[in-house]
Order: structure tokens, then C-alpha cells, then sequence
């Protein structure tokens, strides 16, 4: 055989002709050096004998610039395996890998960031439905009437001590919000700058964006509770304040409001002073989204009986809501997208559905934060389709797969969107689907190889390994696990 023709398609219609001497085109990167990264074409092939006559055409495919996913043998520098899996508590083998010769070694890299992070106290479970009244009349509580420098009585949620209580001080009571304090550093002053911040800024954009609060104790304002939260958290926020006390078994410690818990020591503490209030800001933005998000599956959506664990939005989304939240507040959230890039578990293939409160948490943080920014980027809807997200009736994938279907590919499962999705981190393609077209931030992100030899992923975990030139798809892999090849 003397060479080859390949007949290239953009559009899987008009082809052209390319005269090729026979090297095979995968070698030489050919799609990526003749269409955009990312972008989708056709092709088919035919040869030549030594005469210059043409053999009849190949099957037509299709293939992607910088990505390969037809047949079972992948080609590139990389192969990113992903299980499209939707049980996340589940494990699927990647297969016998080939000969190590054909696998890069990587030099192990340590992680020793540290995050401010949240959590959402979840209402307790129920064995049957919940009481008339509660969610069907909507009806509020009798609330009391706060003014300047009077105390209260805290639940503090502590989940170590579930009964303790903590007296705290009213030192703003504005519009939106009143301001507690049980601390003897954070002074009046202090109050004002968060309470006006919230007032003007943070209310506003956050229901403007993701939705409206609840409001059971009648009062039209939000208790931020400032105090030194024990544990590792920024911030905090518990379902059970928004049912009356007592009303229900396990809800003994509410405070029959809603309040939105912040730390002062260490998240304000500067050189032993609390000098770093505006530090505060990003937290309470994150825990209003948290509010307004239970709000909609609690009293409007009424999503509180014996399967409310089915019901109520997965704490994937919502954490990635929430830190969405803080994007619309303050732009790229470089924080997360840092830990990304540092982290010892996402290149291991930390599942994006499987949240670990005891495990690698700000890795959850991190996927979930990027793949809601993935989602909107590629949805074309800006910050539209998180409230959209959250007025939908499912509170899980399937209200995600219902916006890709609806703004992205009415063909593409969510399984296959969280595929691109990683296939996303590691090209970063300017325009299409596999990046996030340019938006400033995410061009920071690097690449994360699997140094741990990992041999089964979650559902929705998913793993980028190095290689020389080919593999070819082990028979013996799990069933929703797909290989997809990867030039960069």
C-alpha cells in the first residue's frame, strides 16, 4: 500500500480530501491540528496501492479533537477513565491493565492545604408522614420582638454536646438581619459591618439568584449567629431550626427560626483580635444559599415525609450550589480550584456523588464547585440555571440531566456529561464542550495523573493515567466504566 486518503467532515456532510503517506493520523495528532480542541468531526478513509487506484470507503466515524473514543483501542498521552455509574456507593473495576511499559511514572505530589468548610445538620429520619400542620397550613410561630443589646438562648448544634446552649447578644438588627454575637471580641462595630454587608449585598444577590427564605418564626429576618464554632467549620447550617421545637422527635434543640451559624475564632481571628470580619462574608453567603435551597424542599416543595432523604436536594448540589453562590459573590473561587490541583484524592478518583464529611471533604468541595461551573458554562444560561436547578422537583442528577438535555445535548446522559466534565479539567478547550470556554480562573487548573494505581472507581469517580502511545480496553472492566483516549 502505497498511502491513504482521509475524507474529513465538520459537519458529517461536505468532506474534503486529504492525501496522507500512510503514518497512522492518530501519531500525528491529525484532529487536533485541524480542528479546534474539543471540536466534534467525521471522517472516513480509503487506501491507495502502489497504482494509485482507491479502495471503496470505510465505515464513517466520528471523532473528537483531543479526545478518543471510538473502538477499544485509545490512543494519546493519556487515557481518562470514568465511571458513568450513578451509584456512588458502589465500585467498578477498571480492568487488567497492560504491560507497565506502556504507563508514564508520576512523582507523587503532597497536599497540605486546609479550607474553611461548612455542614449541613440534616433533619432527623421519620417512619411515617409527617404531622398535619407542619408544611400544609405553613403556618408560622409566635416570634419575639429583639431589640438592641437583649440576650437569647441559643441551641448552640454543637454535634459533640447535641444540648448545649449559648447566650448571645443582638448587636445589629437591621433589614434582613439580625446580628448575634457570643463572643467577648466582636464588638458592635463588627456587627454592622456584617449586618450592613448582608442587608445590602449579600441578601439581595443570593435570593435574586437562587431563591426566597422561609420565614417560621414571622419576624421577615435572618439570626446570624457569630460565635467560636468548634471543629473545622467556617460556617454552618441545620434544617431543624426551621421546624418548632419540639414539634417533631429529634428536633428538641431547633431554634424555631432561621439562623445561620458563623464562626469568629478562627475564621476572623487575626494576630489574636477578631480584625478580619469581611473574612465572614463568602461563609454567610454560602450558608443563605444553604437556607433558601431548604426552603424550597421543605415548605415549598413539601418534600418532608418518610422519604425526604429521597426528596431533599443531594449535598453534592447543594455544596456546589452554595459555593456557586460565593462565585456569583466574589468571582473564581481560586481556593477550591487550588485544592484541585493539590489535592491526593480527585487524582485517585474521588467520586463528584459521594460526600465524605469523614474523608477528603474539601475535595467534594472542589469537584462540586467546578462541575456546577462546568454546568453553567456550557448550559449558556449564566447564573439562571442554578435557580432553575433548584425550583426543579428533583433535587439530584435528574435535574441535571434535565438542563443538559434541555440547553446542551438532548442525547447526552448525565453519566456522559460527567465524563466531558472531567474530560473538561484536563483540556480546558477555549469554545466547546470539553472546557470551560475561556472564563477567567480555570486555565489554572492542572493536570491530575493517577500516582496511586488505582484499580476501581465509584460511581462518579474517575481517573487520568499516563501512557506511551496505546491501550487497549480490558475486557474484565465494569460495565458503566468508559475508556476515552486523550491528546493534550
Amino acid at each position: 500500500m502505497k498511502g491513504y486518503y482521509i475524507y474529513f467532515s465538520m459537519d458529517g456532510s461536505t468532506y474534503k480530501k486529504l492525501e496522507k503517506d500512510g503514518r497512522d493520523l492518530f501519531e500525528e495528532n491529525f484532529f487536533e491540528h485541524n480542528m479546534p480542541k474539543g471540536m466534534k468531526g467525521y471522517y472516513y478513509v480509503t487506501a491507495i496501492d502502489e497504482n494509485g487506484n482507491e479502495s471503496e470507503k470505510s465505515e464513517m466515524v466520528s471523532a473528537t479533537a483531543n479526545i478518543d473514543a471510538e473502538g477499544n483501542v485509545y490512543v494519546g498521552n493519556s487515557i481518562l477513565i470514568s465511571n458513568e455509574s450513578l451509584d456512588w456507593e458502589t465500585f467498578q473495576s477498571i480492568g487488567t491493565w497492560p504491560a507497565a511499559s506502556n504507563i508514564r511514572s508520576l512523582v507523587k505530589k503532597e497536599d497540605s492545604a486546609s479550607y474553611d468548610m461548612d455542614k449541613v445538620i440534616s433533619l432527623p429520619e421519620m417512619s411515617g408522614k409527617q404531622p398535619e400542620g407542619i408544611v400544609r397550613s405553613k403556618s408560622r410561630i409566635a416570634g419575639e420582638d429583639y431589640q438592641l443589646y437583649d440576650e437569647k438562648e441559643f441551641f448552640s448544634q454543637d454535634e459533640n454536646e447535641p444540648n448545649q446552649k449559648i447566650t448571645a447578644t443582638l448587636l445589629y438588627n437591621g433589614k434582613y438581619a439580625q446580628v448575634w454575637a457570643d463572643d467577648s471580641r466582636f464588638t458592635e462595630e463588627h456587627a454592622k459591618k456584617i449586618g450592613e454587608e448582608f442587608d445590602n449585598r449579600i441578601y439581595p444577590l443570593v435570593t435574586e439568584h437562587f431563591g426566597s427564605e422561609s420565614d417560621i418564626d414571622g419576624n421577615g429576618k435572618i439570626s446570624l449567629l457569630c460565635f467560636d464554632i468548634q471543629g473545622d467549620y467556617a460556617g454552618f447550617f441545620s434544617f431543624i431550626d426551621l421546624i418548632p421545637n419540639g414539634l417533631l422527635p429529634g428536633t428538641e434543640t431547633s431554634n424555631s427560626g432561621e439562623v445561620l451559624y458563623i464562626d469568629t475564632d478562627p475564621l476572623m481571628e487575626k494576630n489574636g483580635q477578631l480584625t478580619d470580619i469581611e473574612r465572614s462574608f463568602p461563609s454567610i453567603v454560602h450558608e443563605l444559599q444553604h437556607l433558601v435551597n431548604a426552603n424550597r424542599d421543605l415548605y415549598i416543595e413539601e418534600n418532608y415525609d418518610e422519604e425526604y432523604n429521597d426528596s431533599f436536594m443531594d449535598i453534592w448540589l447543594n455544596e456546589g450550589l452554595s459555593v456557586a453562590a460565593e462565585h456569583v459573590y466574589n468571582g473564581p473561587q481560586l481556593d477550591w480550584i487550588e485544592y484541585y490541583n493539590r489535592s491526593e484524592s480527585i487524582p485517585a478518583g474521588h467520586s463528584l456523588l459521594n460526600w465524605e464529611y469523614d474523608g477528603d471533604v474539601r475535595s467534594n468541595y472542589s469537584l462540586s464547585y467546578l462541575f456546577l461551573q462546568y454546568l453553567r458554562i456550557q448550559s449558556g444560561q449564566g447564573t439562571a440555571i442554578y435557580k432553575e436547578l433548584i425550583n426543579d422537583e428533583d433535587g439530584n442528577y435528574k435535574a441535571v440531566e434535565k438542563m443538559i438535555h434541555k440547553y446542551i445535548d438532548p442525547d447526552m446522559s448525565f453519566g456522559e456529561f460527567m465524563t466531558a466534565f472531567r474530560a473538561a479539567l484536563v483540556l480546558k478547550a477555549p469554545e466547546v464542550l470539553y472546557g470551560f470556554k475561556g472564563e477567567e480562573g480555570f486555565d489554572l487548573l492542572s493536570v491530575r495523573e493517577d500516582s496511586k494505581g488505582t484499580i476501581s472507581l465509584r460511581g462518579g469517580g474517575a481517573i487520568l493515567k499516563p501512557i506511551d502511545s496505546e491501550i487497549t480496553e480490558p475486557a474484565d472492566k465494569g460495565k458503566d466504566v468508559k475508556y476515552n483516549g486523550i491528546f493534550r
